[in-house]
């Protein structure tokens, strides 16, 4: 005698990607991987084998998240249609399935809601029917600044479109007198972006403490922000954020000088290139009616960009006499033969003269300015107009700086969002001193819109010399 399997009571199940996503603004993330915002209802269909009547029938619906899912931490909730599920007393974050009116009784269109204290990460669906349970999907749920239940919520459009949307920003590089813009480009929405992140969280030592607990706090997205915060910080040595820190000083400062010697000693700075002798001028006045003896103590070091010493690159000490009423200047020449090396991982030079009067030796004054070195020129433009799933050409141009010192192991690396999908490296020749390097290259851009191309030349002299220019992307039309 044989036996066959009982017919499945359900068909299938559609849970339209593409259409919910963009109705919750991630489809720019992904239109095959469900991503939801929390706080807003998404659509799914599900067929079923018999006709399904909500006066009869009950259909049990679970959504959890994270290893150890609990209802009073709002990792797991039951749910359904009708909604007559028996819960915990102590349930929170429940979430909400409604049936549309579009429904039949084999095909049901239910809209299903996350509140909008949904802690955010991949969820699981699962759900039950007359004593068969299936697996509906994965999702993953995200905050949602266009819901005004959400902590995140912003009311101006324009602010989504900056803080949310936007994929391309600015960096501002150098110091309070010498600061330079540069592209930053997020990536937010590339390929693998969102399993990036969400690894990301659990790798931090709170989640490896209690597992539980962390997933359920990632409702709040304070926590969220505290935790990645904590991380950066313990990785120091790694560059994974910006610290942006223009110190202030006195309105004498704001004047293009330092006031350190009783208002008579100055220190001046102009701004220096990299690939080129730093040259900088110390400037004592006098205005006592005293000769003054002193000893000037010089000193130069290679500063990381967190504002930490990284190396000496020189020092030196001068004995000068200052006159009364005259000026004294000391120019100061850090050659590049000096400097270079150090500060291939550093981001600024912290220059300082120490100041003695030998007739009062108990009394030293102090001079100090962070010199930030102004990149070698690079230049990078696109020629035509640039169209989707077409092929653009681009060219760049780079020349050595530097006249005693051939450049090598010279790499290019070109990215941007939309543009090229993954970055690409081309090894370059060395280039002689005072030599020009043109590189053409082509790329075929995936996504429309208002996009920015990124070149990152390095060499054995030079590390992240970027140039960058926006492309506008045109859709693609058959």
């Amino acid at each position: 005698m044989t036996y066959s399997a009982p017919e499945s009571v359900f068909k299938g199940v559609d849970l339209h990607p593409s259409n919910n996503n963009f109705l919750h603004h991630t489809s720019e993330i992904s239109v095959d991987q469900l991503i939801v915002r929390r706080g807003q209802p998404f659509k799914l269909t599900l067929n079923v084998a018999q006709p399904f009547r909500p006066k009869l029938h009950q259909l049990h619906i679970t959504a959890k998240t994270g290893e150890i899912p609990t209802e009073k931490q709002g990792t797991l909730s039951l749910f359904g249609v009708p909604d007559v599920v028996t819960r915990s007393r102590s349930a929170i974050a429940v979430w909400k399935a409604d049936l549309h009116k579009d429904s039949s009784l084999q095909t049901l269109v239910l809209y299903l809601t996350p509140p909008a204290v949904t802690p955010v990460g991949e969820w699981i669906l699962t759900v039950k029917l007359g004593g068969e349970e299936m697996l509906l999907g994965k999702l993953v749920v995200l905050y949602n600044p266009w819901c005004p239940d959400d902590w995140v919520y912003l009311k101006d459009e324009n602010e989504i479109k900056e803080y949310v949307m936007n994929e391309q920003g600015v960096i501002y590089r150098g110091s309070q007198r010498y600061i330079s813009p540069g592209a930053w480009d997020f990536g937010q929405f590339e390929d693998n972006m969102v399993e990036i992140c969400l690894l990301i969280l659990d790798l931090n030592l709170k989640h490896e403490k209690d597992p539980a607990d962390d997933v359920s706090a990632r409702c709040n997205p304070i926590y969220v922000s505290r935790v990645v915060s904590a991380m950066v910080v313990s990785i120091q040595q790694h560059k994974f954020e910006y610290v942006i820190t223009f110190s202030t000083s006195t309105s004498s400062r704001q004047k293009h000088f330092i006031s350190v010697f009783s208002r008579l000693c100055l220190l001046q700075v102009r701004p220096p290139r990299n690939g080129k002798d730093v040259r900088l001028k110390l400037l004592l006045r006098s205005e006592s009616s005293s000769v003054r003896s002193l000893s000037i103590n010089i000193s130069v070091q290679a500063m990381t960009y967190d504002g930490f010493p990284a190396a000496s690159i020189q020092t030196e000490v001068k004995d000068k006499i200052l006159l009364p009423g005259k000026d004294l200047r000391i120019r100061i020449r850090v050659p590049f033969s000096a400097y270079h090396k150090p500060m291939l991982d550093c981001d600024s030079l912290k220059v300082s003269a120490l100041v003695t009067d030998k007739g009062r030796p108990d009394i030293v004054y102090l001079a100090v300015d962070d010199v930030v070195l102004i990149d070698p020129p690079i230049s990078l433009k696109v020629k035509g107009s640039a169209k989707m799933n077409r092929a653009t050409r681009g060219e760049i141009i780079f020349m050595n700086p530097v006249v005693t010192e051939t450049l090598t192991n010279c790499t290019l690396t070109l990215s941007g969002s939309g543009l090229i999908k993954d970055e690409v490296e081309v090894k370059l020749p060395d280039i002689k001193p005072n030599n020009r390097l043109r590189v053409n290259f082509s790329f075929v851009p995936y996504k429309p819109g208002k996009r920015t191309l990124v070149a990152d030349f390095d060499c054995s002299t030079f590390r992240d010399i970027k140039a960058s220019c926006t492309v506008n992307v045109r859709p693609f039309t058959f």
